[in-house]
């Protein structure tokens, strides 16, 4: 059977509804590839340019081997020079020995950033062994993924074995200070490659170190004040390290004051309600940690507290937070204290005699730090009405101390150049503990006058008004000198007269090797000069107690010098000196391209 006939209204309306919606959601499967399409090209792209940059930058570095060599003790000593455009994160040597079946490689983390044209010396750090006639292969592999490869030895270091180049310019063989200055002395510790370490003058002025002479003057005909150690130690023309310490004296008058809170309860009594940790009153926290009790008599103690920090004679209160839950007045806490740390212990009054928290003071007089710092507290429950419970939160003592800390001291000078263009009392101060300054004054023959003040650590650097005789007097005192309530002192490692006239230019640097092969049959110095210097340069050879003179003048290019007779050690200490050390009004430099020891059998 058929059937003809036009699809009824219903039926056309839900064709059209089913036709949009396959529609629409063709459009969004379109919209939703497209979004996704977009971002993985996006996220592509982003990646891209990340390989990119990173590309870049790789191509950019570039770490060349300056030097490799061995030490007497066959330990790697290593110079690299980035000659690339890039800072290099070096973060890996590998040494690889081809010389064994199979081959073996060494693996040593680095962490040492090269900045581009930096050259870095004395690498590695720790020890790598290289056996004396063997050879390794020494990689270095950077943050971004470079290696850099070199064959030891090569025919040029097999030539220059037994080359010991320079270790430190911060040898002090002779106990003088430097004269002049370097540029940059890690240039005598490779090549010669152009890179230099220009030695220049320096301005010494003629110059006058009087250290001061004498502690015991006493020009005004008063005592000292404070306590001083070890004098000599603020003797001498350079620093030291080691250091007189001034400090100040209590002499007595009105000071500085602070809380001790309980610290410690020892449980002899142990008969009240006790809340929280011990030792309980250590501070206003109810109810995190306190004590009660509603019973008659009962005792809870001892309470201990802190030591105090302050001296003379002091007056003590002591305070303690408490409440009584009735606040009729008639149930409290009386308060027994001991000073000895062995006693019974004395009433000193009564708290808690109120419905609200609050301190109540007891005023215990005056107190030697002794007996501040065995004071101890017990409290007893004293019943008088109905029972209401008494709680005590926190016990503390207030000490205020009546010192007043002064300094009074004398330096002299008996030997004074007292004639010279320019005059400074010069004092360095190491360490100061406390805020208080130090006036510094001189001694005109009957009164003392003002300099100045020292007002911080380092030089202090004050015009020597009133040089005018072979004997100088200076006075410290400090700038605070009644009702002060803090105790300061000074760590002062060198008081000296510095005394000078017209400028004079001089040269006197020292440079050492540190762990040198010294038993070989031929040891000789080397030195690479660059541009020299109008005046002559001369180096000397430490012997352990003189300088020896081995260079009389320095010449651009090489210059050497058998050294056997001095080498007798794994140190050697030379010094670079100018010819002209005297009057000498032109500042000269010198430059020095490589510096070694070459020894070898």
């Amino acid at each position: 059977m058929s059937s003809t006939g036009r699809l009824s209204h219903n039926k056309r309306a839900a064709g059209s509804i089913i036709g949009g919606v396959f529609i629409l959601l063709i459009l969004l499967s379109g919209l939703t590839f497209y979004t996704l399409n977009v971002n993985v090209t996006k996220d592509f792209t982003e990646t891209l340019q990340e390989m990119q940059q990173l590309d870049f930058e790789r191509n950019k570095e570039n770490v060349e081997f300056a030097g490799v060599s061995t030490t007497g003790g066959n330990k790697l000593n290593m110079t690299v020079r980035n000659t690339g455009s890039h800072q290099t994160h070096i973060i890996w040597l590998i040494v690889v020995d081809e010389t064994v079946t199979p081959i073996t490689q060494e693996c040593h983390q680095l962490d040492i950033y090269v900045e581009p044209a930096e050259t870095v010396s004395n690498l590695p750090q720790e020890d790598i062994t290289i056996p004396e006639g063997e050879g390794r292969v020494i990689q270095l592999v950077t943050e971004l993924g470079n290696t850099f490869s070199h064959t030891y030895p090569t025919s040029e270091e097999e030539d220059r074995d037994g080359y010991d180049f320079v270790d430190s310019n911060t040898s002090d063989a002779d106990n003088s200070i430097d004269k002049g200055t370097h540029s940059l002395f890690s240039g005598q510790q490779y090549g010669p490659d152009g890179i230099v370490d220009t030695l220049t003058e320096g301005d010494t002025g003629g110059n006058i170190e009087d250290d001061v002479d004498s502690n015991t003057s006493d020009a005004d005909g008063s005592a000292d004040k404070g306590t001083e150690t070890s004098f000599a130690n603020a003797q001498g023309i350079s620093l030291d390290s080691n250091c007189m310490n001034i400090r100040e004296t209590n002499t007595g008058g009105s000071g500085g004051s602070e809380w001790l809170d309980c610290d410690a309860f020892d449980s002899t009594y142990s008969e009240w309600t006790e809340v929280g940790s011990s030792p309980y009153l250590a501070t206003q926290d109810y109810p995190s940690s306190y004590v009660s009790s509603i019973s008659a008599s009962t005792r809870e103690g001892w309470f201990d507290f802190p030591n105090t920090f302050l001296t003379g004679t002091l007056s003590v209160n002591l305070t303690i937070y408490s409440n009584n839950d009735d606040g009729v007045g008639d149930d409290r806490a009386d308060v027994y204290v001991d000073y000895t740390g062995t006693g019974s212990g004395s009433l000193v009054g009564s708290v808690a005699q109120h419905a609200n928290w609050q301190y109540d003071t007891i005023n215990l007089g005056s107190h030697t730090v002794s007996e501040v710092n065995n004071l101890r507290v017990y409290l007893e429950y004293t019943k008088t009405g109905g029972g209401h419970d008494v709680r005590i939160d926190n016990v503390r003592i207030g000490v205020r101390s009546s010192a007043d800390y002064e300094i009074d001291f004398e330096y002299q000078w008996t030997t004074t150049a007292c004639s010279s263009d320019n005059e400074e009392v010069c004092i360095y101060v190491a360490a100061h503990t406390g805020t208080e300054n130090l006036d510094v004054s001189y001694w005109g023959g009957s009164s003392w006058a003002n300099l100045g003040s020292i007002t911080s650590t380092g030089w202090t650097n004050l015009t020597a008004l009133g040089l005018s005789s072979p004997t100088y007097t200076i006075q410290l005192v400090g700038t605070t000198e009644s009702s002060d309530e803090y105790q300061d002192d000074w760590d002062i490692d060198l008081i000296t007269l510095h005394t000078w006239n017209a400028s004079n230019y001089e040269l006197d640097l020292e440079i050492q090797w540190t762990s040198v092969d010294y038993d070989e049959g031929n040891e000789w110095l080397c030195i690479y000069g660059g541009t020299m210097g109008s005046e002559d340069i001369l180096v000397d050879v430490w012997n352990g107690t003189a300088w020896i003179n081995v260079f009389i003048d320095l010449s651009s290019g090489w210059n050497s010098v058998e050294v056997s007779s001095y080498l007798v050690s794994s140190s050697l200490t030379i010094r670079f000196r100018g010819g002209t050390e005297t009057s000498d009004a032109t500042k000269d430099s010198w430059e020095i391209d490589a510096t070694f020891l070459h020894v070898w059998t």
